[in-house]
């Protein structure tokens, strides 16, 4: 039942007796519990103001995928589930492995409601990787990240979790649902969400690192197709508040002015967050990677202070121009692609090198008095 627009609700022809009252809703994990609630009959038992404090295993979200809500209706496939042995023709929909950049990835199309086996030709069954891609332009002095796995359906589902290395399980996501590991199973059933679980997987800060990171998801039980796991939500969270300079997180793309990087006047980057094409402005978070393809040299034309740079690409990138990245900012670099400067800068804060390389191309050329 719903509630009213003020959070009252009542519930009425219960028989006498002891019960345990649940809530949820959409937009937060989990779910409010409140025990031994005692119903007599002919009284209204009124319960007063019931506060529910969500938790959260840590101290800030590094990213999320989907709407927590106990349904996968958001992603690819949400909106014609119902369709006959669906399950059969992901194959003309994804590869094996999926790949899904947080920042630039869009759910909607690039993220399936459901992960069971991967079909390849008419029997042959096999796991299906699911590789998250994202950036961490700092990380906390200590602790454990933690992952969070809300769960619209599984059937004998088992979700292992692999962080920067493959060859290393960081650990099987246990799922608590009612009714064990059959205790939902919407894909069989043509729905789009049956009993709700939740999970949680712990990742030491020591597999994570600044730069480009990469979780593997491997749902390992097949049969036939049937056994699967339905995601309502994922994040990462990380211990604690990780301090991140202000000004917006914009992503490289060019093309336009000579691939021209000013202050407040050529729209060469794009909002992170909704595509939007916009100019740099100082304070900035910036990201250049390989989506910016072919417009991987880039000329500085105005002295900037951009709260971070990361390059972060496969492709080689060069910075050219009479303009200058200046002040306190972090210069990030990682993929095995080079980063080569060519021109003057006066960069005070952390040059942080987790992969690839960084060549001062001339003479003249400096990053500054913190290189």
């Amino acid at each position: 039942m719903h509630p009213d627009t003020n959070g009252n609700f009542s519930l009425a022809h219960l028989r006498p007796g002891t019960y345990t009252l649940s809530a949820w809703t959409a937009g937060a994990v989990g779910e409010f519990t409140l025990t031994n609630v005692i119903v007599t009959a002919g009284t209204t038992n009124a319960l007063g103001n019931l506060n529910w404090t969500n938790m959260h295993p840590g101290g800030q979200i590094a990213w999320e995928i989907g709407i927590p809500d106990r349904s996968a209706a958001e992603f690819r496939h949400g909106t014609n589930y119902w369709y006959p042995f669906l399950w059969t023709t992901y194959t003309n929909d994804f590869p094996n492995p999926i790949t899904y950049n947080v920042g630039t990835s869009n759910w909607t199309n690039d993220w399936n409601y459901a992960q069971p086996g991967y079909l390849t030709g008419t029997t042959n069954w096999s796991q299906w990787k699911w590789h998250i891609n994202f950036t961490l332009t700092n990380l906390p002095p200590s602790g454990s990240a933690t992952m969070t796995f809300a769960i619209a359906s599984i059937y004998y589902g088992a979700i292992d979790v692999y962080v920067n290395d493959e060859s290393t399980l960081t650990g099987e996501v246990a799922v608590n649902i009612a009714g064990g590991g059959a205790g939902g199973n919407a894909l069989i059933r043509e729905g789009i969400h049956a009993k709700y679980g939740l999970g949680y997987q712990s990742v030491p800060l020591s597999a994570l690192r600044v730069g480009t990171n990469t979780i593997t998801l491997v749902q390992r039980s097949i049969n036939g197709g049937f056994n699967h796991v339905m995601y309502d939500y994922i994040n990462l969270e990380l211990p604690a508040t990780v301090t991140l300079p202000p000004g917006r997180s914009l992503i490289w793309r060019g093309g336009n002015s000579a691939n021209a990087w000013d202050n407040n006047t050529t729209k060469n980057w794009i909002i992170s967050s909704n595509s939007v094409a916009t100019t740099f402005t100082n304070n900035d978070n910036v990201l250049l990677n390989d989506n910016a393809n072919p417009n991987f040299t880039v000329s500085l034309n105005d002295p900037m202070q951009p709260g971070s740079v990361s390059v972060i690409a496969t492709n080689n990138y060069t910075f050219n121009g009479t303009g200058s990245l200046n002040g306190a900012m972090q210069l990030i670099k990682s993929g095995p692609g080079k980063l080569t400067v060519n021109n003057t800068n006066n960069i005070t804060g952390a040059i942080l090198l987790s992969q690839g390389n960084i060549t001062l191309g001339n003479t003249t050329a400096t990053l500054g008095t913190s290189a």
